[in-house]
């Protein structure tokens, strides 16, 4: 796979109070092609949750990378790890570069339609580091935030090639989510990159 390389240097700071989150916008040129390799390549798996007794699809499909056999465990799912698939590896080298950290797991989310979505949640699970880096490919999705405690909220609308880097201790304060839309979409990949310490 050839080099990638950044397009851009321009950011934005769209929460700089509780935690910071950093939008670096179109930095990847080859977004949609990387999409694709991934969702043709990977082996995706889909999970389901229980609430209120009842069992339920996650509205996405989704994997778990990492290094050193590291697993993940969120709401009750436990994810075993497979091995960085190269265009992965790639893509973190350049998003380290960004968030001047570096990462050794990513959980992967691929949003195949409008009615994907994830619901209000913070990154905050025991072992996270203190940076968050999400990388987004293929289609435009509203990537939203509200505070916990005071009446604030901040939107902005993720383009494929957009990075976000989330800063410590924004997931103690802000809760974030992608909402479902009911707006003719295309698929969207979305690569969250952390460092992460055994239990």
């Amino acid at each position: 796979m050839d080099q990638l390389s950044f397009l851009s240097k321009k950011r934005e700071i769209l929460i700089d109070s509780d935690g910071r989150a950093i939008v670096y916008p179109q930095v990847i040129e080859e977004h949609q092609r990387l999409m694709d390799e991934l969702i043709q390549e990977l082996p995706w798996r889909q999970d389901y949750i229980t609430m209120y007794g009842k069992t339920h699809p996650i509205p996405r499909l989704q994997l778990w990378m990492a290094d050193n056999g590291l697993s993940y465990t969120y709401s009750g799912i436990e994810m075993q790890p497979i091995e960085f698939h190269p265009v992965v590896l790639k893509i973190k080298e350049l998003t380290e570069q960004k968030a001047k950290i570096k990462f050794n797991s990513c959980l992967i989310n691929y949003y195949r339609d409008g009615n994907d979505y994830v619901a209000w949640h913070a990154d905050d699970e025991k072992g996270l580091g203190p940076t968050i880096a999400s990388v987004s490919l293929g289609q435009q999705r509203s990537f939203k935030f509200k505070h916990r405690s005071l009446p604030l909220k901040k939107a902005v609308d993720l383009q494929g090639g957009d990075i976000v880097v989330m800063e410590k201790p924004l997931q103690e304060f802000w809760l974030h989510q992608i909402s479902k839309t009911k707006k003719e979409v295309g698929p969207r990949v979305n690569l969250t990159f952390r460092t992460m310490s055994r239990p």
